[in-house]
């Protein structure tokens, strides 16, 4: 079976029923905001209030020099949270307005630590502390840093 999404369509064979009694979903982000659109709700593992976001945020400027541990999925979380926040105006901006002061002041962060040293950046204790996207920036800036670096210093690798 298939089903529209936004402007795709995606084959319904990408979802899966989970639990001991399969009363749950698992599926790709695509899906999952097809269903919210629709009017399912979320998962409460998923569930990301603005209260939520606002602590967060908070914790993240309260050490201005560290980064926090934010799960995985944080930052996915969020954004599937605001498909359903979309008809609550006021909580809505808020949540936007949170979500991207706590995106910029974790770039900040992760910025300021690649210029430091590129190479140190990849440990496995900062990139417990990253979301999905977080790593996925840290390494590839931290390659490019890195190659950019041995290409002014004049180093090669044969």
């Amino acid at each position: 079976m298939i089903i529209q999404t936004l402007d795709t369509y995606v084959n319904i064979e990408e979802v899966r029923l989970v639990g001991s009694d399969e009363n749950y979903l698992e599926t790709n982000h695509q899906i999952a905001t097809y269903l919210l659109r629709k009017g399912y709700e979320l998962f409460r593992d998923y569930k990301v209030s603005n209260e939520d976001l606002h602590n967060a945020l908070w914790l993240e400027k309260r050490s201005m020099h560290e980064l926090r541990t934010l799960p995985k999925n944080y930052y996915i979380n969020i954004r599937l949270n605001l498909v359903k926040e979309v008809s609550n105006d006021k909580n809505f901006k808020e949540m936007i307005t949170n979500f991207k002061e706590l995106v910029y002041l974790r770039l900040r962060k992760i910025l300021q630590l690649l210029l430091i040293n590129p190479e140190a950046l990849i440990s496995r204790e900062l990139l417990s502390k990253l979301t999905i996207e977080e790593e996925v920036l840290v390494r590839f800036l931290s390659q490019i840093l890195k190659e950019w670096v041995n290409y002014v210093l004049g180093i090669t690798y044969e």
